[in-house]
């Protein structure tokens, strides 16, 4: 990734479209029998592959704090007072969603649109933990 390239605000970007929509009438189709969640990581990785995008890495800014997200890549952030939490993120085109998930167990909370999800606090303290 270029790191002179600007960051995307992550309160002024919307998603691409409608996932939930394709993933109705791939249903009714009967081109798929997935749920939702397994269905958008398959799809988005499928994209990649067919319509050459290779986005890996992004970065992006919420306020005054400027950070990066890795397609596919699992991330711990700490709030003062919850505590830690650990987060999977995809990158839909330029637009992250992030899954939350439970370390050492196979919970994994929805997909969810990734702004005004996270303080200023959590995204400075942001690691990449996978």
């Amino acid at each position: 990734m270029n790191r002179n390239c600007k960051s995307i605000n992550l309160d002024a970007i919307s998603p691409p479209c409608s996932r939930f929509d394709q993933w109705l009438v791939d249903v009714g189709d009967g081109k798929t029998t997935l749920a939702f969640e397994e269905w958008l990581v398959q799809r988005l990785a499928a994209s990649d592959e067919t319509e050459g995008m290779s986005i890996s890495s992004m970065r992006f800014h919420q306020g005054p704090v400027e950070f990066e997200l890795v397609h596919g890549a699992s991330y711990m952030a700490e709030h003062p007072q919850k505590g830690v939490r650990h987060f999977r993120c995809i990158l839909d085109g330029h637009f992250p969603m992030i899954s939350f998930y439970r370390p050492g167990t196979p919970f994994r909370f929805p997909w969810v649109t990734m702004a005004r999800v996270f303080i200023a606090d959590e995204l400075r303290s942001l690691k990449r933990v996978a």
